[in-house]
């Protein structure tokens, strides 16, 4: 054919039958079925244009195909590709049954196109009209679609290719797959995938949009995730695994199930667990270093094994979870809004720790690379089944209530409130406790003091009478000016120094293992008690 003509009814090229239509434009009234040899160039157009429902068989060697009947579909029933442009008009129907639908050049979806085998698109894609997706798909180059443009997704759609390329504002994709060999799929605006995201080559950017992802997994095998702004919401009912290892916000909101997180993660923006179960990995970091209150949860995080890392320059509010591993690091302020738990280690590597009128529980060992704010209410409470060290801090308030074994000291600490062993062993572990708080400084209820060549000071001021507890000490000392009163018999296993203030006995016996040394005004006479040498 040399020029435009029309085919009124069926078009068949039989058996060893060559159809040259180079250059033409073919109108196709009824079906279309090819046995033989089809010749078309890129300039070629063949349309179907018929007043009913049409068919079209397999074809891989199509050049233009326009789909103008708006009367009936036009369907194809076997593979089918064009060497040019897919135009759907406004109005008119298009659908792929069977077979894989390969477009080599741009797609102009103005009416519906519908498939249910295979589409690849090659070419740009602009979709004005409908497309419904009801199998896999394949575009490796611009996908764009209007405010009046309808898409429906059941199927996975993947983005390969080397074009830059924007997924579509509102789309709900059936899985989606980032396959690039170069440039970047960046969210055009909110979208939902139903089957998971996979990330397997290129670069994927979230934009300031949300990612929400209502069914499968996250799974990024060595493509490059630019988290930007975004959002990455998991909802639904599944127990999908995610590892993305650098997030800006994240956030669960499952009505069953749970999300695995599952390696080293940093979010520079907030990971918040609304409803579900957020579940990390065993021995892995999550990091947060984004926002005030970076870490949110209502409804359930697992913490494994795993460490949480809070970091800030400024400041940050420690979630009031149960925490495995829990590191304060970087020079901000680290506020606990309400009682929170590390069951394992609490490391504050830098910064300053504000308790409030909270209590930070501590199941595992301590390290202090920066401050504990004074002046509060709060406390940190020892309370692990094993053996646990606390090093040098100046804190508030600090208890021990430990099920068994022994909390030890580290290094020098001081108390501007009060130390309470109420259950377990608090061992001095050579070091100084120093007590400048409450008047009842050192309160036994419970729990053991072991010395261990330690030594305890009792400090406060003119007018105040300060307790010292019955306890065995090793070295007791006082200073300041006030009156230190002892309320029952006590024991120091070496030294007594009273080196300021007046040590009133009342009653009570104070055993004193080897020297008494005073600088101060010693013991309050007129009573019935005190100092007994048995060393």
């Amino acid at each position: 054919l040399s020029a435009s003509s029309t085919a009124i009814g069926d078009l068949m090229i039989a058996s060893a039958t060559t159809f040259d239509t180079s250059g033409s434009r073919m109108m196709m009234g009824r079906n279309y079925t090819n046995s033989g040899t089809l010749s078309a160039g890129t300039t070629q157009v063949i349309e179907f244009n018929g007043t009913g429902s049409q068919f079209v068989a397999t074809e891989q060697n199509f050049g233009n195909v326009a789909i103008t009947n708006t009367v009936g579909n036009v369907t194809s029933t076997g593979h089918t590709r064009t060497f040019g442009d897919l135009i759907i008009n406004s109005g008119a129907r298009y659908g792929i049954s069977t077979g894989q639908l390969t477009v080599s050049s741009s797609t102009s979806m103005r009416g519906t196109l519908t498939t249910v085998g295979g589409v690849s698109f090659t070419g740009a894609v602009t979709t004005t009209g409908a497309f419904n997706q009801n199998s896999t798909a394949t575009f490796a180059n611009t996908w764009e679609k209007s405010t009046t443009g309808v898409y429906n997704g059941t199927a996975t759609s993947t983005f390969s290719g080397s074009a830059a390329q924007r997924l579509p504002v509102g789309v709900t994709l059936g899985g989606l797959i980032v396959n690039k060999s170069a440039e970047t799929l960046t969210l055009g605006g909110d979208a939902t995938s139903t089957a998971g995201v996979t990330l397997t080559a290129g670069t994927f950017s979230m934009g300031t949009s949300t990612l929400s992802v209502t069914g499968g997994n996250w799974s990024n095998g060595g493509a490059t995730f630019q988290r930007v702004n975004g959002t990455i919401l998991f909802y639904g009912s599944d127990s999908p695994t995610f590892n993305e290892s650098s997030l800006y916000h994240l956030t669960i909101n499952k009505t069953v199930g749970t999300v695995t997180l599952s390696n080293a993660a940093t979010s520079t923006g907030r990971v918040a667990v609304i409803a579900g179960d957020l579940t990390l990995t065993n021995g892995t970091v999550l990091e947060l270093n984004g926002d005030t209150t970076p870490l949110v949860v209502t409804g359930t995080l697992t913490p494994g094994t795993a460490s949480i890392r809070y970091a800030t320059t400024t400041a940050m509010n420690v979630a009031a979870i149960n925490h495995h591993i829990l590191t304060l690091g970087s020079t901000g302020t680290y506020t606990v809004t309400a009682s929170t738990t590390a069951r394992n280690d609490f490391n504050l590597s830098g910064g300053t720790l504000t308790l409030g009128s909270n209590v930070l529980y501590v199941g595992g060992n301590i390290t202090n690379g920066g401050t504990i704010a004074t002046g509060t209410t709060g406390a940190i409470e020892l309370n692990g089944g094993g053996a646990q060290t606390f090093p040098t801090f100046t804190l508030d308030n600090l208890n021990v209530r430990k099920p068994a074994n022994t909390a030890t000291f580290s290094g020098h600490v001081t108390s501007t409130g009060a130390v309470r062993v109420s259950q377990g062993e608090l061992s001095l572990g050579g070091q100084t406790l120093v007590l400048v708080g409450d008047t009842r400084p050192l309160v036994m209820n419970g729990g053991t003091l072991t010395p261990a060549s330690g030594v305890v000071t009792y400090s406060t001021g003119t007018g105040i009478t300060m307790t010292v507890a019955s306890t065995t000490y090793y070295d007791l000392i006082t200073r300041g000016s006030g009156t230190y009163a002892i309320d029952a018999s006590t024991t120091a296993m070496n030294d007594v120094e009273v080196a300021g203030g007046t040590l009133n006995p009342g009653s009570n016996i104070l055993y004193m293992g080897r020297n008494w040394v005073t600088a101060s005004a010693g013991l309050t006479t007129g009573v019935t008690g005190g100092v007994a040498l048995n060393g």
